[in-house]
């Protein structure tokens, strides 16, 4: 699984530039949106260091700022989250990201979660899927349910390619 990792951290670095960093990164100006301003506002994704940011967000699960996030600014923090799921085997982190990227209705995509994926490539929304297929082994026995089944008979299934190390 560490080689899997790491190939998942190469692809997220190749995939996801650092410059630009977002503009505006919360939807609001509510109290939650101003600190997850205040604690990713001029960092690159890459920059990002799970202490400090759990410091600036009140000692709660740091990914739970993603709800916060505009849709560019989700985009491009995206892969430091997705990387805290699976390198440190983060449920809380992957269960914020579960509830982004599958937020289906019926089956279906819903506007909300299309809107904040709006922003990614193809080639990185490969790469997502690559990262939540990571996760689906790793954490599926986690769940009553597999909200996995549902990712990628949707959505996230068109996006799973054949992955060569």
């Amino acid at each position: 699984m560490q080689e899997e990792i790491q190939l998942l951290e190469k692809r997220l670095q190749d995939a996801f530039p650092v410059l630009p960093i977002p503009g505006v990164i919360a939807t609001s100006r509510r109290d939650e949106d101003l600190r997850a301003e205040k604690m990713l506002a001029g960092k690159t994704w890459r920059q990002l260091n799970k202490a400090e940011l759990g410091n600036a967000w009140g000692g709660a699960n740091i990914s739970g700022v993603i709800y916060y996030l505009t849709p560019e600014a989700f985009c491009y923090y995206l892969p430091f989250f997705l990387m805290q799921a699976v390198s440190e085997s983060n449920i809380e982190t992957m269960d914020d990201l579960l509830g982004v990227l599958g937020a289906y209705k019926n089956g279906v995509p819903t506007d909300w979660m299309m809107e904040k994926i709006g922003h990614l490539y193809l080639t990185q929304r490969q790469v997502v899927a690559f990262g939540l297929d990571m996760c689906k082994r790793k954490f599926s026995n986690s769940y009553e349910y597999d909200p996995f089944e549902l990712l990628f008979s949707g959505y996230w299934g068109r996006f799973l390619v054949e992955q060569s190390r």
